[in-house]
């Protein structure tokens, strides 16, 4: 009777388990069919990219050829300007020359006027003097420029505090001169201070 008990658990065990098998099946079904219907739409997806990757490429093909177009166009255009302005010059020239005699007669007004400009010569000498009194003011305002130039010696001070601060911070330099020293000896001929 144990037995027959313990077998009729096991059987209760297995069905269970087969129900359980069934329900994993029918999902994976279920998945297996989303992921089919989801692969459709992306072959569908690329389908559609090819079309449209394949308008693209019409479309830019179109492109060139109306830039080609827009390119002849635009050198007719300019042989076209280059004539008219050719044309225009021949009709300004032809005109000049049927005017030519009015500016022959309108020359003397340029000759009265140079003389006159000459007339008006002695006033620009006159100006000039001006120019020479001012430098001597110039002159004159120098003592103030050497009066200010003591602050500047006064700042010189500070300067000279701050360099052995220089000198903790870049003792890299103190070390590079004697070596260019070495290298270099006409420089302590020139400059004995290194």
């Amino acid at each position: 009777m144990q037995n027959t008990a313990h077998g009729m658990q096991t059987t209760a065990r297995g069905t269970q388990g087969t129900a359980r098998g069934t329900q994993t099946t029918a999902h994976g079904t279920q998945g297996t069919a989303r992921g089919t219907q989801r692969t459709a739409r992306g072959t569908q997806g690329t389908a559609r990219g090819m079309q449209g990757t394949a308008r693209g490429t019409q479309g830019t093909a179109r492109g060139m050829q109306g830039t080609a177009c827009g390119t002849q166009t635009t050198a007719r255009g300019t042989q076209g300007t280059a004539r008219g302005t050719r044309a225009q010059h021949m009709e300004r020239r032809a005109q000049l020359m049927e005017h030519r005699p009015q500016l022959v007669e309108c020359r003397p007004q340029l000759v009265e006027s140079r003389t006159q400009l000459v007339e008006h010569r002695p006033q620009l000498v006159e100006r000039r003097p001006q120019v020479v009194e001012r430098r001597p003011q110039l002159v004159e305002h120098r003592p103030q420029l050497v009066e200010c130039r003591p602050q500047l010696v006064e700042r010189r001070p500070p300067l000279m505090e701050r360099r052995p601060q220089l000198v903790e911070h870049r003792p890299q330099l103190l070390e590079s001169r004697p070596q260019l020293l070495e290298r270099r000896p006409d420089l302590v001929e020139r400059r004995p201070q290194l």
